[in-house]
């Protein structure tokens, strides 16, 4: 058994003896539990087999509380670990309405128009809640740090170039128009812009 496997077993035996009720929760659990028929063979993927067979054998074991999996690839999971869990929730990407609130969350303490943010949020269709604040955190610090290197943060387009050329969606994820589009980055030409800092005179 490989070092992948072997630590899954120690991390499921040393839960199983816990005086108390557990959650485990285990993200991207596509990294080792990818389905098999998609893998071509070598070492790489014999030691991902191993893990994921002790994965199977000890999930099916687990009462020691509830174990939780997460992950943005679905279709890529083995159906016998889809069969273990009794539960399967999908959380689909925001709607406009989740994107408008989550761009004005992280853009405080500066704020815009709900005119501009709801073209933000329509700018960012495709984009997931992660993104979105990697986007308004990028602006809040272009806000601060580009006055003090003396470039200019009166073009919004300008300033979320500079972000989105850094800033990608995961590959497993499509690109939102804002990332792919020229003119979806130019439209953002008629925000009101800079955003203002709520409290300021």
């Amino acid at each position: 058994m490989g070092e992948s496997g072997k630590n899954i077993a120690k991390l499921f035996d040393g839960l199983a003896v816990a005086d108390t009720q557990v959650v485990l929760f285990m993200d991207e659990v596509e990294a080792i539990g990818a389905s098999r028929g998609a893998r071509t063979g070598g070492q790489c993927d014999d030691e991902k087999n191993s893990a994921l067979t002790v994965l199977l054998r000890k999930v099916e074991e687990f009462n020691a509380g509830y174990f939780i999996a997460a992950t943005n690839m679905p279709d890529n999971i083995d159906a016998a670990l889809w069969r273990r869990f009794n539960m399967q929730i999908g959380i689909a990407l925001p709607g406009a309405d989740e994107r408008f609130a989550i761009l004005k969350r992280y853009l405080s303490p500066f704020t815009l128009p709900d005119d501009d943010l709801d073209c933000l949020a329509e700018a960012t269709d495709g984009a997931s809640p992660a993104l979105l604040r990697e986007l308004m955190e990028g602006i809040k610090r272009g806000l601060i740090v580009r006055p003090r290197l003396r470039l200019a943060i009166d073009s919004a387009p300008e300033m979320f170039a500079a972000i989105i050329s850094a800033t990608m969606p995961p590959p497993e994820m499509e690109v939102p128009k804002l990332w792919s589009r020229a003119d979806t980055l130019k439209s953002l030409s008629r925000l009101s812009w800079p955003p203002i800092r709520m409290g300021a005179p």
